[in-house]
């Protein structure tokens, strides 16, 4: 599974194990050993993490919302207008050939 996040994220599974143990120890992600399989480990987000979530979503909403208070309801149905063209775009170039 560590591989797989690995590939995924275009990084080593030793890069990635060294972020789950940060993790870990700033006490964000915790770490379970199976009792069946002493190789399988789960890791799940903390409480503590889920707070952490919480509070920086709620800065980015206030912030997002100071922000765009400046932009007419015109501009910012052309700027979604664009942000989805581009998604579109980018579906198109991400196929495999």
């Amino acid at each position: 599974m560590l591989k797989e996040v690995a590939k995924e994220l275009g990084l080593t599974a030793g890069a990635i194990s060294q972020m789950v143990d940060l993790l870990v120890k700033e006490g964000l992600v915790v770490r379970t050993r199976s009792e069946t399989d002493r190789r399988a480990v789960t890791l799940r987000v903390s409480i503590q993490a889920e707070t952490v979530r919480q509070r920086l979503f709620t800065a980015f909403n206030d912030t997002m919302t100071e922000v765009l208070s400046g932009v007419s309801e015109e501009d910012y149905a052309g700027f979604l207008r664009v942000l989805e063209v581009m998604r579109e775009r980018i579906a198109e170039i991400s196929k495999p050939k």
